[in-house]
């Protein structure tokens, strides 16, 4: 039996579709979902992309104040979009730093995902 479900969501142009599948188990084993976005510290000196409504990249500078922000907003709208997909699962979100296959298996293990 499945309890949890960490969601992770890395590419923001493909949110969506994570979304979509991921809410799909939970609804199918009623279990709690989490969604997790990690900040890599290695994007503090590069530049990364985020996704525009109309899923364009656009560039976003990753030392910016408006980094974390962004990825924040993400984050918030993907707790929307799930919410109103399945408003009767819980949905938890989690904003982490760190590299990305490390913070997946910490949570999962924290989390007993």
């Amino acid at each position: 039996m499945i309890d949890k479900i960490l969601v992770v969501i890395h590419l923001p142009y493909l949110m969506e579709k994570v979304l979509e599948i991921g809410l799909d188990f939970a609804d199918k084993y009623s279990a709690d979902t989490i969604l997790l976005i990690a900040i890599s510290k290695t994007w503090a000196s590069t530049v990364v992309y985020t996704s525009a409504p109309h899923h364009m990249p656009l560039p976003l500078i990753a030392n910016s104040v408006n980094f974390k922000s962004e990825y924040k907003k993400l984050l918030s709208s993907a707790l929307n979009k799930a919410k109103e997909a399945k408003p009767h699962l819980n949905i938890l979100t989690k904003l982490v730093e760190g590299r990305l296959a490390d913070k997946i298996i910490e949570i999962a293990k924290k989390c007993q995902c």
